[in-house]
């Protein structure tokens, strides 16, 4: 996963469909411009924080999971009680290997903000009442990305 080769290939083809005199216009257009999730990853630095983003103010682009949480050990999740803890520090080892890999490519192809559902949807603790409001933006979370990633 680590071929330098396939980042510069993968980076070449962010930037041909990003780029306005280049780009697709699929990929150049936002289904809903000035539409950003309510919380990101914040991968910027060397240790990874929740960052809450309501009110769009940073139009930095972002990109997107989508994985099979499968039926392996407990995974890290979002609650109510790890809420705060989550905005100052996120364990990058406590993370599952899928969720490193992604941050690993986002990182490498210098995306700084990744969206993750176990990571930005509070998943205990709230009576699913953050589920149900993430829900009905779930298409506008994938499709404003610029990139999903899928494991």
């Amino acid at each position: 996963m680590d071929d330098p080769a396939v980042f510069k290939l993968a980076a070449q083809w962010l930037s041909n469909c990003t780029t306005e005199s280049l780009g697709h216009d699929n990929c150049n257009r936002s289904t809903t411009p000035g539409f950003r999730p309510r919380r990101l990853l914040d991968i910027r630095g060397e240790t990874f924080c929740l960052s809450l983003d309501a009110l769009g103010t940073t139009q930095e682009p972002y990109c997107a999971l989508s994985y099979c949480w499968g039926e392996g050990p407990t995974q890290l999740i979002l609650t109510t009680s790890n809420e705060e803890e989550f905005r100052r520090n996120i364990a990058f080892p406590s993370l599952s290997k899928t969720i490193q890999d992604a941050i690993y490519v986002a990182k490498r192809l210098r995306i700084n903000y990744i969206w993750v559902d176990s990571l930005c949807i509070i998943q205990k603790g709230d009576g699913g009442q953050d589920w149900i409001e993430h829900s009905s933006t779930m298409s506008n979370i994938y499709s404003n990305c610029i990139l999903n990633l899928s494991a």
